[in-house]
């Protein structure tokens, strides 16, 4: 893999990250801007009711998507460092994401979120540009 799509997988990486913290921000009344702002843009006729509850679900979808951005960045780095012997991890990897592509927008249809699919979509593309144009799915 090129120096370019390393960067590039490091910046999806981080960007993973980072909506991470705009989803824990909701958790909270003074930080939930961010996270208001989302949900009134994937679904305006349907406001944010920032229930306990609601607040407590955003929160640790917060938390679960930072720890998720940083174990991708892990599994690239040893199947990165493995080289040719990584295809195994790559495939593992992007079967992963495939399934949550799948099952997140799903249920972003079913719940009236659909706007999410399309951005899972862009999201899922980011990741699997550099994978398949590096070939590293293809190696032993």
């Amino acid at each position: 893999m090129t120096g370019f799509w390393k960067k590039w997988l490091a910046a999806w990486c981080a960007a993973v990250v980072m909506f991470g913290v705009v989803l824990a921000s909701g958790a909270h009344p003074a930080t939930d801007m961010p996270v208001d702002l989302l949900y009134e843009l994937l679904n305006p006729a349907q406001p944010a009711d920032f229930t306990p509850a609601l607040r407590f679900a955003t929160g640790l979808m917060g938390a679960l998507t930072i720890g998720w951005g940083l174990t991708i960045a892990a599994a690239i780095g040893a199947a990165l460092r493995a080289g040719p012997d990584g295809a195994g991890t790559w495939r593992r990897l992007t079967g992963a994401i495939l399934i949550w592509f799948l099952v997140d927008s799903g249920l972003s249809i079913l719940t009236g979120y659909g706007l999410n699919a399309v951005s899972n979509a862009v999201f899922t593309a980011g990741y699997l540009l550099p994978v398949w144009r590096s070939g590293v799915l293809a190696a032993r």
